[in-house]
């Protein structure tokens, strides 16, 4: 990704790059450039101000939220350990010891044929 301009605000870096920009250097439409600014600032991943000075001239600067960042990867580290140790999973491996007719929901319905009578 170019990043090109940017200042320091507070000891934060923002960079500022319009719609238009994103657009064409990740190659997907505006809607759905605005669609991900829109959720990425939703989960704070990112903030996004207008810095500029000039007041007829409000552009977008955005910074990620690097702490946000890391915590949601280390969330994610922690989610793919506890998934690979689910219950869930054993359980399912256990099934597989089963030959398939034993694990057949349809076993029963079609073990007993039931006469219809018309009267339920």
């Amino acid at each position: 990704m170019n990043v090109s301009g940017g200042k320091v605000v507070d000891g934060t870096k923002w960079f500022w790059k319009t719609y238009q920009q994103w657009s064409e250097e990740l190659q997907l439409s505006l809607s759905t450039v605005r669609r991900v600014i829109s959720s990425l600032k939703r989960l704070g991943l990112i903030a996004v101000e207008r810095l500029s000075a000039k007041t007829y001239y409000q552009a977008n600067w955005y910074t990620l939220q690097t702490e946000a960042v890391q915590a949601l990867c280390q969330n994610e580290q922690i989610d793919a350990i506890a998934l690979n140790n689910s219950i869930c999973s054993k359980s399912t491996d256990d099934i597989k010891d089963y030959p398939p007719e034993e694990n057949s929901p349809q076993k029963h319905a079609l073990g007993k044929k039931k006469k219809w009578t018309g009267i339920s």
